[in-house]
């Protein structure tokens, strides 16, 4: 029986992390225990469980604070 087709659009982001061994080894650990194709799923879920969901209500009262928050992410 195959998968029924969606009728919702799907947004697709693409992003890149570089992990340096010695830096960033808890994160090196967490991810390589997860199987390729379970690594998006598990950051999915892993932003609903952090403070994501707050952050977006306070940079929306405060476009300075959200522009400075995203230049950080990029750089």
């Amino acid at each position: 029986m195959s998968r029924p087709k969606l009728t919702t659009p799907v947004h697709e982001f693409r992003t890149t992390i570089r992990l340096r061994e010695g830096e960033d080894d808890d994160l090196l650990s967490f991810f390589q225990q997860f199987p390729p194709r379970r690594i998006a799923p598990t950051l999915v879920a892993a932003l609903r469980q952090g403070s994501v969901a707050g952050q977006q209500a306070e940079l929306a009262a405060d476009d300075e604070a959200w522009e400075a928050a995203l230049e950080g992410m990029l750089f």
